[in-house]
């Protein structure tokens, strides 16, 4: 069998590898993707062997060593840069201009697509409102009415 010092090393070097981009397009990345990538060959290997080599035993905690080199990362890591999401008023104004008589092909063909991108493809069941107060911006779950 493995020991857990190589099980150790072994987890680490794969997390070294991906925090320095070798599997990604050569970018450092952070270490919420690294925590990710661990996960996954993590969960691989459980369905192949039925045991979890990067996590405590009975836990969803990494081992202690993953865990403390994660959040050393995580403390280097730049802060997020949280970005709202487009308003509905974009999509709609996009697609009025493609509904308008002398509207071209081109714009029809963006509207509708405009329309596509934001009610499928953006973060599923949420959207952004105006606060009634003030005018900051909070993410809120979609209602069937809306």
């Amino acid at each position: 069998g493995v020991s857990f010092e190589e099980k150790c090393n072994a987890a680490l070097s794969f997390a070294a590898a991906i925090r320095h981009g070798w599997y990604t397009r050569g970018g450092r990345v952070r270490a919420g993707t690294v925590s990710q990538a661990l996960s996954a060959v993590n969960t691989t290997i459980a369905l192949d062997i039925n045991e979890q080599p990067f996590k405590v035993q009975g836990s969803k905690d990494f081992l202690p060593v993953i865990s403390q080199t994660l959040a050393g990362w995580a403390r280097e890591d730049p802060p997020t840069e949280k970005k709202m999401p487009v308003e509905a008023d974009i999509p709609e104004f996009l697609a009025e201009l493609g509904l308008e008589k002398d509207a071209t092909e081109l714009i029809k063909a963006v509207g509708d697509l405009s329309l596509v991108a934001f009610y499928f493809l953006l973060r599923v069941g949420e959207y952004t409102i105006k606060g009634k107060r003030n005018e900051s911006k909070q993410t809120v779950q979609f209602r069937i009415k809306d």
